[in-house]
C-alpha cells in the first residue's frame, strides 16, 4: 500500500509542477494521472530481478490503458480495491503486485528525476 501511495504522489506532485488543473487537485484519478504516460515514457521502463533471473521482467506501466486508466494497472487496482474494501479483496494483495508497485514507486523516481550514479 505504501508502495502505491509513493506513486500516486509522485504523479501528483507531476502534475501540480506542470500545473495540470483540469479538474480540482483533491479530486484527481487514474484519469489525469494516465496523461501522464505518454510524456514520462513510462510504458517502456523495465526491472527485473536480478537474484531472480527465472521472473520476467516487470513492467508495471506497459499496459496502462486510457480506455481503462484504473483496472490496466492490475496492481494499482489491486491497492485501490484493496483499500476500500479489505474483507472482500484481500486476496489481491499478492506478491507479484507489491513487487510491481515498489518497481512503479522507482519508475517514477527515475522518470522524475533521473538517474545520477553514486560518485565515490
Amino acid at each position: 500500500m505504501l508502495a502505491c501511495m509513493e506513486v500516486e504522489s509522485s504523479w501528483s506532485a507531476v502534475l501540480r509542477e506542470h500545473k495540470y488543473s483540469a479538474t480540482l487537485e483533491n479530486n484527481w484519478s487514474t484519469n489525469d494521472y494516465i496523461k501522464l504516460l505518454d510524456p514520462m515514457l513510462l510504458k517502456y521502463y523495465a526491472a527485473s530481478l536480478r537474484t531472480y533471473p527465472q521472473c520476467p521482467a516487470f513492467k508495471p506501466f506497459g499496459f496502462w490503458s486510457t480506455s481503462n486508466p484504473t483496472t490496466s494497472l492490475v496492481w494499482y487496482n489491486a491497492y485501490n480495491k484493496t483499500k476500500h474494501n479489505r474483507e472482500n479483496y484481500l486476496e489481491l494483495a499478492t506478491l507479484q503486485n507489491a513487487i510491481e508497485a515498489v518497481i512503479a514507486a522507482v519508475i517514477m523516481h527515475l522518470a522524475q528525476f533521473g538517474f545520477r550514479p553514486r560518485r565515490h
